[in-house]
C-alpha cells in the first residue's frame, strides 16, 4: 500500500506499481507466477485521461498476465478481490494480484466532486444537482427519522476514524479531533459536516491471493484465509429504492459471505 494523500508528482501506474510490487515481495511470489490481475479503478479515465488501465498496470508489475479493470464506484477494488477469489476457486488461476488505485487531487474539489457523482444516476439525480455527500445526507436523515439518532452520533464515528489514522502511517489525515470540533466543522450537506465526509485522495493498494495448493507447494506463510465472500446489489437511483434508511445490498452480501464460509 502506498501512503494516501496529495501526490501531484506521481502517476497512477507509479503508485500501483509501488503497492503491487511491495505486495508480491511481501508474499514471496515472483511476478512471473501471476496468472491474472484484477484492478479496481473508478475515475482514472477522467483524472488521467487513461482508459484500458488493466494491461498498463500489469506491465507496471512486470507481467503480461491477463488483466482487467473493474469499475464499480467505491466497491471497485473490493470486487477485484471478490473476482480474484472466484478465479482461484474455479481453478482458472493459482496466483492473482487484486487491488486498485485512485488519483483525484489533481482534479480539484469541483472536478473530483463531479467525477464521483458519475456513480449516481446522471439523468435523474446528477443533472438535478445531487452530489454524493448530498445523497448520503438524504439517507442519514431518513435513518434518523425512522430509528432516531443525531449528528452527535456521527461525530463520534469521525473521532474514531481520526484516532485510527494516528496509528496508520499510510493514512491521509493524521490528526486528532474532538466531538465538538466535528460538530462545529463547516456544513457540507446537512446533517454532514466536513469531518463526516471523506477527503479527496491519491493512493493505491494491492493483495496477492493464491490457491492453497500453490501456497503449500512454495512453502508460503499464508496468515490470512478468505473463507467467505459475498456481493449484493440494489437499484442505483435513490428514488427507485423501497427505503432510504436501509441498505439491502449490504445485508445480502453479508448473508452470502456467511453462507459461503
Amino acid at each position: 500500500m502506498t501512503s494516501f494523500g496529495s501526490h501531484p508528482d506521481r502517476t497512477g501506474r507509479d503508485m500501483f506499481a509501488e503497492a503491487g510490487l511491495a505486495a508480491l515481495e511481501d508474499a514471496g511470489v515472483p511476478a512471473a507466477d501471476v496468472d491474472e490481475l484484477f484492478y479496481g479503478n473508478f475515475v482514472g479515465t477522467l483524472s488521467e485521461g487513461q482508459g484500458h488501465q488493466g494491461p498498463l498496470m500489469a506491465e507496471a508489475l512486470g507481467t503480461t498476465a491477463p488483466s482487467r479493470r473493474i469499475e464499480s464506484a467505491c466497491a471497485s477494488s473490493g470486487l477485484a478481490v471478490h473476482d480474484a477469489v472466484r478465479a482461484i476457486r474455479s481453478g482458472e488461476a493459482d496466483v492473482v494480484v487484486a487491488g486498485g488505485m485512485e488519483r483525484m487531487t489533481n482534479m480539484g474539489t469541483a472536478g473530483a466532486t463531479k467525477g464521483l457523482a458519475g456513480a449516481a444516476d446522471d439523468l435523474y439525480e446528477v443533472r438535478s444537482g445531487v452530489t454524493f455527500p448530498g445523497a448520503y445526507a438524504l439517507m442519514a436523515r431518513a435513518y434518523f427519522d425512522e430509528y432516531g439518532g443525531s449528528h452527535e452520533d456521527l461525530a463520534h464515528i469521525a473521532v474514531k476514524n481520526h484516532d485510527n489514522a494516528l496509528v496508520n502511517d499510510h493514512a491521509h489525515l493524521q490528526q486528532e479531533i474532538t466531538v465538538e470540533e466535528a460538530l462545529d466543522a463547516p456544513e457540507i450537506a446537512s446533517p454532514f459536516t466536513l469531518y463526516d465526509s471523506c477527503p479527496i485522495s491519491d493512493g493505491a493498494s494491492a493483495l496477492v491471493l493464491t490457491s492453497p495448493e500453490y501456497a503449500n507447494d512454495h512453502d508460503l506463510e499464508a496468515s490470512v484465509a478468505i473463507t467467505g465472500a459475498g456481493h449484493g446489489g440494489d437499484t442505483m437511483a435513490l428514488h427507485d429504492r423501497q427505503s432510504l434508511s436501509k441498505t439491502p445490498a449490504t445485508r445480502d452480501a453479508a448473508e452470502e459471505a456467511y453462507d459461503d464460509a
